[in-house]
């Protein structure tokens, strides 16, 4: 059985890391046996990031390695229905979402003043209040340089929801009319594009972001299917590392 180190659920989502997402719908979907072992800070994990597995003592990070390395080593892909040119398109977009929209959730998610409170309560739920305080703090400080690093750090709130939405509007293209992004079957795109599009809806947590997906009917239809289809009520066993 796979170790799945990750974050711990979050309001009406499995998880509110994209990455920790879109990998147990991958283990989920290729019907692999897990159990996920909560985390609640990726600063001692491999590689300072959530999340990464443990496989029979072979301890892998980072979501698409992990992908890789289960469909290298069980001998499938899940990409494999699709034709060379949608193969690529999917390609660019998942890089679109993994090294960009990613960032916009960031600051939507830690600077944005209309959530970062939220987000306050969420995460520090169980720490006293200073200490508290001083975590968000210095939370807020490495997702800032993490945006300037980056690249929308350097632009105002405005500009950066403007730029982040034209990839929403490009998800919406890709989609069109398809029950999936992979046609009729699901593709490692929509386990990306589900966990995207389902932490932007968190209801708790409101952006421009959640604005303009819902300017998407096929998208906000999308991401109520997935998030039945992929991670159906039933959860894995999961225990807490404290």
């Amino acid at each position: 059985m796979i170790d799945l180190y990750q974050f711990p659920c979050a309001f009406q989502v499995p998880n509110l890391n994209p990455f920790c997402m879109k990998l147990e719908g991958f283990l989920r979907l290729a019907d692999i046996p897990f159990q996920v072992i909560e985390e609640t800070a990726s600063n001692k994990a491999p590689g300072g990031t959530l999340p990464y597995i443990r496989d029979n003592g072979v301890v892998i990070a980072g979501a698409n390695h992990i992908m890789s390395y289960l469909e290298k080593k069980l001998d499938f892909d899940v990409d494999g229905h699709l034709e060379p040119d949608r193969r690529a398109l999917h390609h660019a977009c998942n890089i679109m979402l993994d090294e960009h929209l990613y960032f916009a959730l960031r600051y939507s998610h830690w600077i944005d003043e209309h959530n970062t409170d939220i987000m306050r309560k969420y995460a520090y739920a169980e720490i006293p209040p200073p200490i508290a305080k001083l975590q968000l703090s210095q939370t807020r400080k490495k997702v800032k340089s993490q945006l300037q690093a980056q690249g929308l750090g350097k632009h105002s709130r405005d500009e950066l929801y403007a730029i982040a939405c034209k990839d929403i509007d490009c998800l919406a293209q890709v989609l069109g009319d398809r029950q999936w992004f992979g046609g009729i079957y699901v593709s490692k795109l929509d386990l990306s594009a589900a966990a995207y599009l389902n932490i932007i809806l968190v209801q708790e947590l409101s952006s421009p972001l959640a604005e303009r997906v819902k300017q998407h009917g096929n998208l906000e239809t999308f991401a109520v299917r997935a998030l039945k289809a992929i991670y159906p009520p039933q959860k894995p066993k999961r225990r807490a590392v404290f």
